[in-house]
C-alpha cells in the first residue's frame, strides 16, 4: 500500500471506482470520512436524501492507480529477489555436486567403489556437514 492510504481506504476506493456509492456507515465511516477530506471522495446528492452518498473524484482514481502502482513495483521487487535467490541456490548446488563428483573420482582410486557408489557415500557426508554449517 500506498503510505497514505490504509487497506480500508484502498478497498473503499476500488467500490468507488467501479461506480458504487459508499455511505459512511460501519467499518467504512471512518475510511470514507478520511478519503473525503483528502479529496478523493465527494459527498452526491440523490433525491431527497440530501448528501448521503460519496463518489469517488478524479484525485481519489489517481490515488488509487498510484497505490496499484506502488504494489504493483513491490511485487515485481519480491519477485526479482525470489529469481536472484533462485539463481544463487542454483550455482551453489552446481558447485556442490561438482565438488561432490571430485570427491567421488578421488575415492574410487582408494576403494574401487564405482564413482556412482562413492557418490552416494560422500553425499550423506556432505548433507550432514551443510547443516552443521547451517545449524552453527
Amino acid at each position: 500500500m500506498s503510505s497514505n492510504l490504509n487497506s480500508d481506504e484502498v478497498t473503499v476506493l476500488m467500490i468507488a471506482n467501479r461506480g458504487e456509492s459508499m455511505i459512511p456507515i460501519g467499518r467504512w465511516e471512518t475510511s470514507v470520512r478520511s478519503l473525503a477530506e483528502k479529496g478523493y471522495l465527494t459527498q452526491a446528492i440523490q433525491g431527497g436524501l440530501g448528501p448521503v452518498n460519496y463518489m469517488i473524484t478524479d484525485a481519489g482514481r489517481k490515488a488509487l492507480a498510484a497505490d496499484e502502482d506502488a504494489d504493483i513495483r513491490q511485487m515485481i521487487l519480491a519477485n526479482n529477489k525470489v529469481a536472484n535467490a533462485r539463481t544463487q541456490a542454483q550455482h551453489s548446488v552446481e558447485q556442490a555436486a561438482k565438488h561432490l563428483a571430485d570427491a567421488a573420482r578421488a575415492s574410487v582410486l582408494g576403494t574401487g567403489d564405482s564413482p556412482e557408489q562413492a557418490a552416494r557415500r560422500w553425499h550423506e557426508q556432505v548433507l550432514r556437514r551443510a547443516l552443521e554449517l547451517i545449524n552453527g
